[in-house]
């Protein structure tokens, strides 16, 4: 029952079919994963979270394919797939930053950012839309309250600035830079038709 350090401590899931939730979420899948009725073979337990192990290769992408939530293989080189590539880039970013000697009261709430990148991230890789997205999501008032109570410290702003400074600095532009490539992105897929309006 206790934790094991370096290591993914299996739950049984409360699945019909009594075992581990299978649910495939590319390139999200090899922490955790919050089942959001995206199992295959029935839904999951909402706010539930699920351990299973996986394999840091696979082997099954050599021909250029990658597998969906849904079961589909599509391209790597699809709009969607780019699309939740440049949200894992993100997330991977903010997580240098985050490694960074930062104020106390903002690695907490990067690492809800993180958190919710993690289920944007779910939500591109199955087709069907079935994660249901978190209000941390879908109402992001709180980003915002956040952002201006920052902005608030600091003098008026009157021209671009040269992301330098501080490495934290450095690394919170990269953060920045990434963000709206995968906003382009995400843009994109939207105007194909995707149904990824809800983001």
């Amino acid at each position: 029952k206790g934790k094991q350090p370096g290591r993914l401590r299996r739950r049984r899931s409360r699945h019909a079919h009594g075992r581990h939730c299978p649910a495939q979420l590319p390139h999200f899948a090899s922490v955790l994963v919050r089942a959001r009725g995206v199992c295959r073979r029935g839904p999951g337990r909402k706010g539930r979270w699920y351990h299973y192990a996986v394999k840091v290769y696979t082997r099954t992408g050599d021909d250029g394919s990658t597998g969906l939530a849904d079961g589909s293989r599509v391209s790597k080189a699809t709009p969607r797939v780019t699309g939740y590539g440049d949200v894992d880039e993100l997330n991977a970013v903010i997580g240098v930053l985050r490694a960074e000697d930062l104020p106390a009261e903002v690695g907490p709430q990067l690492k809800r950012v993180q958190a919710l990148l993690f289920e944007v991230g779910a939500f591109l890789a199955d087709p069907q839309g079935r994660p249901a997205l978190s209000q941390g999501v879908l109402r992001p008032a709180w980003l915002e309250r956040w952002m201006d109570a920052m902005q608030a410290d600091l003098p008026k702003l009157r021209n671009f600035v040269l992301p330098a400074g501080t490495r934290p600095a450095a690394l919170a532009h990269q953060a920045r830079t990434v963000c709206r490539r995968a906003e382009r992105e995400v843009v994109a897929l939207r105007d194909e038709g995707a149904g990824v309006d809800t983001i």
